[in-house]
Formats: C-alpha cells, sequence, structure tokens
C-alpha cells in the first residue's frame, strides 16, 4: 500500500465481498510507508475482519512489500494482490476448490484490464481454452503467452521458498525479472480458463503508465539485462539459456527504443559508451539466433548496423 487511498477500498471490497470461508483465506497488507490517508481506510477492514493482517514499514517500493508480504504469510498457496487493481467477481470461491487439494507448483489464471473511467481494454486469456499443465519450461517456450505480469500467477508458497524466489528490491519492472526465473524452478504449471484478476491501466502516476523511461527505469532495465546473463549462464539445460538469451535481447531493445533523446544524447548511465554498445550488440546477435518472428529479426538487424538509427526508426514506428 502506498499512495492508494482512491483506490484501496475497491481493492479489499473485491475480496470481503465474495463468498469464500473466512478462515481458509488471509489476507496480508503491506503498508509501505505510504504518506496518504491509504491506511486510515485500511484500518477499517482490519477492525472488521479477523483474517486481515497488517505490517508497517518504511518504503521499499513494490518488490520490497512483496517480500514483507511472502514473509509473513501463512498458507499454502500465495497470490500478490497490488492495492490499486481488484478481484474478479465470485473468483474466489472456484480458486479455492482448486487450491485445497491442489500440489502443483503454480497456477495461471485469466485477467482483465480496465481503464481509470471502468472500460475494459483488453482480457488476457492465454492460449488455453480448457485446464491445462505443463512444466515452466514449456510456458517460456510459448510465445503466444505473456508470462510477466505477476499477478496471473498464484504459487505454492513452499515452492517459493524452497527455491529462495522473492522479488530483486530497487527493481522497478520487477516481474520482467522475477518470472522467467521462477518458471525456470517451476516443475508443474497449470492454466486455469478463469478470470480472476482485474489490473487497471492507469494513466498518470504508477510505474507503467509512461512508454519512454525514466532514470530509474533506465536504471533497472539495465539491471535486469545483467541478471538475464547470469540466469543464462547457471543453467545447465541449453535450451532454458536460449530462450533467457532471447529475452535479453528483446530487454536490450527495448532500453534503446524506450530511452528519450535526451538519455542518447547525453550518455545516461552509459547506454552510449562503445563498450556497452558492443556488450548489447553481442547480446542482440546472439538472440537473433533464436528469433523466428520476420519483423523482430528486422529490427534485430537494424540495431546490429547503427544503435542510433534503431532509436531514430523506433521511435518514429511507435512512440508519436
Amino acid at each position: 500500500v502506498y499512495n492508494v487511498e482512491k483506490y484501496i477500498r475497491k481493492t479489499l471490497d473485491s475480496i470481503y465481498n465474495q463468498k469464500f470461508p473466512h478462515d481458509e483465506l488471509e489476507v496480508v497488507v503491506v503498508n509501505d510507508g505510504t504518506p496518504d490517508n491509504s491506511m486510515n481506510i485500511v484500518s477499517e477492514y482490519d477492525r472488521a475482519h479477523d483474517n486481515l493482517h497488517v505490517i508497517n514499514q518504511n518504503n521499499k517500493g513494490l518488490s520490497g512489500a512483496r517480500n514483507t508480504g511472502l514473509e509473513a504469510a501463512h498458507g499454502k498457496y500465495v497470490w500478490f494482490v497490488d492495492s490499486d487493481d481488484w478481484l474478479d467477481n465470485e473468483c474466489l470461491d472456484k480458486i479455492l476448490n482448486l487450491l485445497r487439494s491442489a500440489t502443483e507448483d503454480v497456477f495461471v489464471f485469466r485477467i482483465k484490464e480496465y481503464d481509470e473511467d471502468g472500460n475494459l481494454l483488453l482480457e488476457r486469456t492465454n492460449s488455453y481454452a480448457s485446464v491445462h499443465k505443463c512444466s515452466g519450461k514449456e510456458c517460456l517456450q510459448n510465445e503466444q503467452f505473456d508470462r510477466t505480469p505477476v499477478q496471473i500467477y498464484i504459487f505454492k508458497h513452499e515452492f517459493l521458498l524452497t527455491n529462495c524466489l522473492n522479488f530483486v528490491e530497487g527493481l522497478i519492472h520487477e516481474d520482467i525479472e522475477f518470472s522467467p526465473r521462477m518458471l525456470i524452478a517451476a516443475k508443474t504449471v497449470v492454466f486455469v480458463p478463469v478470470f480472476s484478476y482485474c489490473y487497471l491501466r492507469r494513466t498518470s502516476g504508477n510505474i507503467t503508465s509512461r512508454q519512454t523511461l525514466s532514470q530509474q527505469r533506465l536504471r533497472s532495465m539495465i539491471i535486469i539485462v545483467d541478471r538475464f546473463g547470469d540466469l543464462a549462464k547457471q543453467s545447465e539445460d541449453e535450451e532454458i539459456r536460449n530462450i533467457v538469451h532471447k529475452y535479453q535481447a528483446g530487454i536490450v531493445l527495448g532500453i534503446y527504443y524506450r530511452a528519450t533523446k535526451e538519455m542518447i544524447i547525453n550518455n545516461a548511465e552509459g547506454i552510449m559508451d562503445r563498450v556497452y554498445i558492443r556488450k548489447c550488440k553481442r547480446i542482440v546477435f546472439r538472440g537473433l539466433r533464436y528469433e523466428t518472428k520476420l519483423r523482430h529479426i528486422m529490427r534485430q538487424v537494424l540495431f546490429l548496423i547503427s544503435v542510433k538509427l534503431y532509436h531514430r526508426t523506433m521511435v518514429s514506428m511507435y512512440m508519436k
């Protein structure tokens, strides 16, 4: 919870207005040092519900708040719910019925995206019309599956703890780093054709509301590139290494087309240093070997020819 007094009541109502046995569900609210009146609203629910637990901490950012909640949780399964989003109507009972006898590591549900006026923007349905079980590796290989948003997953608590799967604090877009690492560790993933989560696509005030990179977002993406490199080195599975290298190349390409003109001119975070550009070109060239889509291949080839030309071309095409 951080600066969400406009949204937090809807989030909590979406949980407590559903039918479910309260003794089977624990709600952990992490106050991440919010300076607004969000916690006054949370206090109303805290007084009314025995299964709601509040943890107060100094501001650590979203990754730190999720780690704190994970450390405090007692449940067999864990679901990360952001405080400006909400749960879909009547989903909890279906989910609990599924999880009571479950043993799998990860469940994947469908989500809907809305704008601030309540208009439905998108339904993320994945590529499976019925319940489908697979390995995490198969999920990584499925190019039709948007694996990044952590809210689509419900995790077995023991699976996260055993594999030391927490979030890297200080990162923006921490899901981009977390989700592939998590799926590599997952032995069993279950896709469930149930809408469970409603994601608010805010026009301002959150980290995903801008197309271009801020300085902090740029710094985070550079760190993620390096962490993907380490992740590939640690894997003994050649297919996994190839997948991670492909993701790593995608992050590099994203950096150079979302960077602002000023970042390119001023060499922000050293992204225009010759040594760093050579490193990035090696990453993109390696990722090119695993790419199959023509438009992606053309982007990568353009990047290899000229980083500045790639940046200008991508900006003119996608960021007008």
